[in-house]
């Protein structure tokens, strides 16, 4: 209900392109045709139209419109979109170009202010980062509040992927990333792991370090996947394994 009163009350639909999302709104994702992304897709073409709808390209391999496959690709494939997959010299341009974009589609003038917060963290400016999360969670963090978790169940073979996994303070696909502490099985060092939030498959995944970027989680990276949903990685995961508090 939440995110389909945000559509009612919206004047223009952004539609950040990756392979993921067009993946889902496109209903092949995991789960189907239920899935939020598809709700959201189609609501936006029936409430507001094509007319009313950006895309915003977010990865390099989607920047060809022959890559949009599916219902996404037969509404949104003529129309032109906006590139920012990646940092170049030609981000900040883009970026202004997509602000003027919402502001002609919204209906909002030139010398009015309610994008100037865009105008502001581009161009020579650094940009700033988005703060990880609220001033009252990070304190419970910073006291302790879940900050570790424990991985348990792997066999003898994985045995170093058990253990403790502290909270970097970092996110990934807005949500916190737990890494395993530097660890060694007799004199051997384990391979560096990490708990991230994977998006396509909507569960939480054991991956290798490195694995994880631009907001995708590589299948070859990633060891074991959780069977929770919530906003952290407690709960059972396949094979067996489980995370809990210490």
């Amino acid at each position: 209900r939440v995110k389909a009163a945000g559509l009612e009350n919206s004047d223009c639909v952004v539609v950040f392109m990756t392979k993921c999302y067009l993946t889902k709104a496109c209903g092949d994702g995991p789960n189907g045709s239920n899935d939020n992304c598809k709700f959201e897709f189609d609501l936006s073409l029936r409430r507001k139209g094509v007319d009313r709808m950006i895309p915003v390209v977010m990865e390099k391999g989607m920047r060809s419109t022959s890559n949009w496959t599916g219902v996404v690709g037969g509404k949104l494939g003529g129309i032109l979109y906006y590139d920012l997959s990646s940092e170049g010299p030609a981000y900040a341009s883009n970026l202004l170009q997509l602000a003027a974009a919402i502001r002609s589609c919204a209906g909002i003038g030139k010398g009015d202010s309610d994008l100037s917060l865009v105008d502001l963290h581009i161009g020579n400016q650094p940009r700033q980062k988005p703060t990880p999360a609220s001033a009252a969670f990070q304190k419970r963090w910073l006291l302790g509040y879940r900050r570790t978790l424990v991985m348990a169940g792997h066999p003898l073979s994985r045995q170093g992927w058990n253990g403790p996994y502290v909270c970097s303070g970092t996110q990934f696909n807005d949500r916190w990333v737990w890494r395993r502490q530097k660890a060694r099985v007799v004199c051997f060092p384990i391979a560096d792991t990490a708990i991230v939030w994977d998006t396509c498959k909507e569960s939480w995944s054991l991956v290798f370090e490195g694995g994880f970027e631009d907001g995708r989680v590589h299948p070859r990276a990633v060891i074991a996947q959780s069977q929770c949903k919530g906003r952290t990685p407690l709960g059972a995961w396949e094979h067996g394994l489980r995370c809990r508090k210490p």
